[in-house]
């Protein structure tokens, strides 16, 4: 060590510099680790985001699945329904045709067949009716 007051500073200002320089790669240290973390939660959130999307086209995708085949269903059931009016109609008005332009015994057979039809055709309504009121 010098006794001049100048080396003293000299030698001061050196162990003062290595201090700074040492803090200052501690932190460049701590600043580019705290880059590769957010670096990495950046990537862990867009491949989240990623697999959100993705997630959200399958559901958007089967929906549309999913109301593709429920109107292919109603179609069908729409035209089965038309099919079954139609037969019940065209029984209705043979059986109409049979009880008043008949003979005696077509007569007695489609008041018959009449009764048995409006009968059946009550207990289909109740039990449509029964099956498909709203709850509560």
């Amino acid at each position: 060590m010098s006794e001049e007051p100048g080396g003293a500073v000299v030698q001061h200002d050196s162990s003062q510099m290595e201090l700074w320089a040492e803090f200052r790669a501690v932190e460049q240290e701590r600043i580019a680790s705290a880059d590769r973390r957010t670096e990495v939660l950046r990537e862990g959130i867009a491949l989240a985001h990623q697999n959100q999307q993705q997630q959200l086209e399958f559901h958007r995708e089967r929906l549309r699945r999913d109301d593709e085949h429920r109107d292919r269903r109603w179609a069908s059931r729409t035209k089965m329904a038309w099919v079954g009016i139609c037969a019940g109609l065209t029984i209705l008005a043979i059986l109409l045709w049979a009880a008043f332009l008949g003979n005696e015994g077509q007569r007695a057979t489609s008041v018959l067949l009449l009764s048995h039809a409006l009968s059946g055709a009550a207990f289909l309504g109740l039990g449509y009716y029964l099956g498909n009121r709203p709850s509560g």
